[in-house]
């Protein structure tokens, strides 16, 4: 019965829309920041390929205060990500 309340806590699920470019921010350079997130809040984040190519799906796993903690931290990473001003310049 313990077991089962733990497994059902656990199993805490989020699902997080992002646009492509931003796929890189988490899973690039060998999944660093997703690791690292994983770590730190003892989560489970996974692609979860969607059928909207103009969205990326990330399903986050775990006890619910944790998986609300990693949510909002992707979304500060997308956001200061968003904050930076990039310009093409010919050169």
């Amino acid at each position: 019965e313990k077991y089962q309340a733990e497994k059902k806590a656990r199993s805490f699920e989020v699902r997080l829309s992002i646009k492509p470019e931003f796929r890189s921010l988490i899973f690039g350079n060998r999944r660093r920041t997703a690791v690292t997130l994983k770590q730190k809040f003892d989560v489970n984040i996974v692609e979860d390929g969607g059928e909207n190519v103009d969205e990326l799906q990330l399903l986050i796993r775990g006890y619910e205060d944790r998986v609300n903690a990693c949510r909002d931290e992707i979304l500060q990473l997308i956001e200061a990500e968003q904050a930076k001003i990039t310009m093409q310049i010919d050169i």
